[in-house]
């Protein structure tokens, strides 16, 4: 049932089935103004405009550049693939924006419509970007690791989740951003390595980097054993191969959106006067744990897994959590214990 949520999503706010390195068919038929001044911009910069991004050769002038001369002309052309097929998404719903009373310059980024899915009749979630540009994170070969999360090249601008109602074209409810998190927005990567944090489709591999392709942040998942793909992970970057996570859900009974916190019961390992390891017992609520993987979700909804952070950390963290209904939260435990325990 899940591939069959997930394959009915991409059919539906996508449009899309391609493969990086391809020509994008539909792209060289989409109707935008680009600008001269934007176009011949300074090849150099990672950061460029909308319109921009538009051309090829945008694209393979600032690869030019990190490689001294040398084209990667795969790498240049599945970028531009990858932004061309995220495209579809803002080009096919552009018409719709001044009905929706937002502006004109803003695009839905991705796009996943409940009705199709079956969840709720006449309902949508879009992921909307204000005042859209384009960021490149590419320096020679090295990545970086926060590229885990924002991706290889991703759309700057303020992004926001939208609940729409399709039949009466009205924005519904409207989320900025998750609490307690330092970044004002939602991530939009439209290119990510297959071991990022969010959904990878496609992915290529070239012997000079890892395989990457395109990104996907709304994949709706089941993360509380209730049957309904309706619940997306946010994160943040903590350090190399560490992040937090965050999970939005769309309740279709509530007809709302909700950032759904962890009431956890703590057990952390400190040190004492002797030096001697003891136990700390406390309860904390956040709205964010050290990110799970996605095969620790069980069928009923149990999050169980063990995380360990590295860099050098003593400790092993021992997660083990489920939605409660009753207060719209996850509640479990997190015991702290040290490695050579």
């Amino acid at each position: 049932m899940k591939q069959c949520y997930a394959l009915l999503l991409f059919l539906t706010f996508s449009l899309l089935v391609t493969y990086c390195g391809k020509p994008a068919a539909t792209f060289n038929s989409v109707t935008t103004v680009v600008r001269q001044d934007s176009v011949a911009g300074p090849k150099s910069s990672k950061q460029f405009s909308w319109n921009a991004a538009f051309v090829r050769k945008t694209w393979t002038d600032i690869v030019r550049d990190w490689y001294d001369g040398e084209i990667d002309s795969v790498f240049a052309s599945c970028m531009y693939d990858s932004f061309a097929l995220k495209v579809q998404t803002a080009q096919h719903f552009s018409a719709q924006m001044k009905a929706y009373g937002l502006p004109e310059s803003s695009i839905f980024f991705e796009y996943v419509d409940w009705d199709a899915l079956g969840i709720q009749q006449d309902r949508a979630l879009a992921l909307w970007i204000e005042n859209p540009e384009i960021l490149v994170n590419y320096d020679g070969l090295d990545f970086g690791c926060s590229s885990a999360i924002s991706g290889l090249g991703q759309i700057l601008g303020n992004a926001s989740l939208l609940l729409l109602d399709t039949q009466k074209k009205r924005v519904l409810q409207r989320l900025d951003s998750i609490p307690e998190n330092y970044s004002r927005s939602f991530d939009t990567p439209f290119a990510i390595r297959h071991t990022g944090v969010y959904h990878c489709s496609n992915p290529i591999q070239n012997e000079d980097y890892s395989a990457w392709g395109l990104a996907t942040v709304l994949y709706p998942r089941d993360l509380d054993g209730d049957g309904i793909t309706a619940e997306f992970p946010f994160y943040t970057y903590e350090a190399c191969g560490v992040y937090s996570c965050a999970i939005v859900a769309y309740d279709p009974k509530a007809d709302r959106l909700e950032t759904r916190p962890f009431q956890l019961k703590i057990t952390g390992a400190t040190y004492n006067a002797q030096d001697q390891l003891i136990d700390t017992f406390y309860t904390e609520n956040t709205y964010w744990v050290l990110d799970f993987p996605l095969d620790s979700v069980r069928q009923d909804g149990q999050i169980k897994y063990i995380k360990d952070v590295g860099h050098g950390n003593a400790f092993l963290y021992h997660y083990d959590f489920k939605f409660d209904p009753k207060t719209r939260s996850y509640r479990g435990t997190m015991k702290e214990k040290g490695i050579i325990d």
